[in-house]
This record gives C-alpha cells, sequence and structure tokens, in this order.
C-alpha cells in the first residue's frame, strides 16, 4: 500500500470519527516515577490514532520534524498536554540529554552540606566567644 492509499483511508476515517466527545487522558501518578496511564473513551482511542496516522503520512520538508498536528481537543482538565508530535526517524535523537545525578538530588548530601555549614557557623561562633572570654578587660 502506497502512501496515498493510506492518506485516503486516514481521511476516510477522519470524516467517519467525529471529534465531538472524543477524550484521551494522559495521567500521571505523583508517586510513580516514569509511569502513566492513558485513559479514554471509544472515540478519544479512534481520534488518537487517525492523529498519529496523519503524523506519519504528513510530508516534511527539508530538516523538518515538527508536524502540525493538534491533539488539544482530546484533553481534560487533569490530563498531561501533548505539546507537538515529532517524527524522526532516529528516535533516540530527538531525545532531550539524559539528567545526571548529582549530591544535590539526594537526601544525604543536602544534609551533609546543612551539617557542615552547622558546624562552621558553631566553629565561628565558639572562637568568637572564646577570644571576647580571653581577653575581656
Amino acid at each position: 500500500m502506497d502512501d496515498a492509499e493510506f492518506q485516503q483511508r486516514v481521511s476516510e476515517l477522519d470524516a467517519a470519527v467525529t471529534k465531538d466527545d472524543a477524550k484521551l487522558l494522559i495521567y500521571v501518578e505523583d508517586d510513580e516515577e516514569g509511569a502513566c496511564e492513558i485513559i479514554g473513551n471509544r472515540k478519544g482511542y479512534f481520534r488518537a490514532g487517525i492523529e498519529m496516522l496523519r503524523a506519519a503520512l504528513l510530508p516534511l520538508g527539508q530538516n523538518q520534524f515538527i508536524t502540525p498536528i493538534d491533539f488539544s481537543y482530546l484533553g481534560v482538565q487533569r490530563s498531561l498536554l501533548v505539546k507537538r508530535l515529532i517524527r524522526q526517524e532516529d528516535v533516540e535523537a530527538a531525545l532531550p540529554p539524559a539528567k545526571t545525578a548529582s549530591w544535590k538530588d539526594k537526601p544525604a548530601g543536602v544534609g551533609c552540606l546543612t551539617l557542615v555549614i552547622f558546624v562552621f557557623i558553631c566553629a565561628v561562633t565558639g572562637f568568637g566567644e572564646l577570644m571576647a572570654w580571653l581577653f575581656r578587660k
């Protein structure tokens, strides 16, 4: 099947499934790291599939990778917003660089830094009090 046939079938599906009452929710719980749930009604799943097919078939210019496909009509209040659909053959290259963990991200690192600062302040204060006691007039 060539692109023209795919485009014709996607156009037929687009005309057959209206956007009215189509809802798709992409939900992430606060306590789950990196996991999400996709919750939708029947029309929402159909419309999401149609939009994905349109993103796959849309001709893109040279060095263009962001498709003008809009998912915003599918969203509900608590849903994550799909900002854009990016079509790129090297999918890994589209990801932002991975964040490296640092000591600032760990409670033990922040706790140690707080303790060091506290000990330093106590030492400076104690040294000042000792000097004041030694050199009292």
